[in-house]
């Protein structure tokens, strides 16, 4: 028998190479899945980073602004997000009025700091001004108030009180003395309009 022969000996024809183990084909499930955990893995991604500040600012809240050199006397606070502090300062109460001006808030009542020499110290206990201002952080808001008043022992020092609250819907609702005056305006407005609409032929 020749070498021919030889070769074709057996059951059937010869096997066609096999590939090599660990070689895949494009279209094999192992490609679409590593594709599929890729995509995965960036969506995961896109929704940590979308999540950590929102987290960040729950957990650990801004503090509204305080003037350097105060020294805190009490602190209430009524519930998560909503507290009260009084704070005592070496500072004459008009100048701390302008450092929550400088800080975005605004002060009504500073209008009593006007005119006054640096030197001139208020009256003992006299009220000053009452500041308001908000601190948009992540998704949610903050509202600060600040009340400031001459010291009880010395009229160059300060006493204030700051209270913050946050607003974990985002936005600060209406105030409803606004809301009032918002509704008697259209009170007023809409018989006015009735009348003319009716006076017109």
């Amino acid at each position: 028998m020749n070498n021919a022969g030889r070769l074709n000996d057996g059951d059937g024809p010869p096997e066609a190479p096999r590939p090599a183990a660990g070689s895949t084909s494009a279209g094999s499930p192992s490609a679409l899945f590593l594709v599929g955990s890729g995509v995965l893995v960036a969506l995961a991604a896109v929704l940590v980073m979308q999540a950590l500040p929102i987290l960040y600012g729950i957990f650990f809240p801004p503090s509204p602004p305080i003037p350097a050199g105060s020294v805190q006397l009490t602190h209430r606070n009524r519930s998560y997000g909503v507290d009260e502090w009084t704070y005592q300062v070496d500072t004459r109460a008009c100048e701390v009025v302008t450092f929550f001006q400088s800080s975005g808030g605004t002060c009504p009542g500073a209008y009593q700091c006007a005119g006054i020499p640096a030197e001139e110290p208020l009256a003992v206990g006299q009220h000053v001004a009452e500041c308001t201002g908000q601190i948009d952080f992540s998704i949610f808001t903050l509202r600060w108030i600040a009340t400031v008043a001459s010291a009880m022992e010395d009229g160059r020092a300060s006493t204030f009180q700051v209270s913050r609250e946050i607003f974990w819907g985002g936005q600060i609702p209406p105030d409803m003395a606004d809301l009032i005056e918002q509704i008697e305006a259209v009170a007023t407005i809409t018989p006015t309009a009735t009348a003319t609409a009716t006076l017109t032929p």
